[in-house]
């Protein structure tokens, strides 16, 4: 399954390397680390930095 954004890649890469989502909602750590080994090699250079109106990590609407 490939990224939507740059802000769901260090969210899902942050996942993978131990970090907690707020209110302990969100991913596990083995499925975020099984997501980067998939995704591992795509090109990632031309993904828009969010997606706007998108809610990362628990914060308000546009923020990351």
């Amino acid at each position: 399954m490939p990224y939507k954004s740059k802000a769901q890649i260090r969210y899902i890469q942050g996942i993978a390397h131990g970090m907690k989502p707020r209110g302990g909602k969100g991913m596990s750590q083995e499925a975020a680390q099984k997501f980067v080994a998939d995704s591992k090699g795509q090109d990632t250079s031309k993904l828009p930095a969010r997606i706007a109106g998108a809610i990362v990590s628990g914060k308000g609407k546009g923020q990351v």
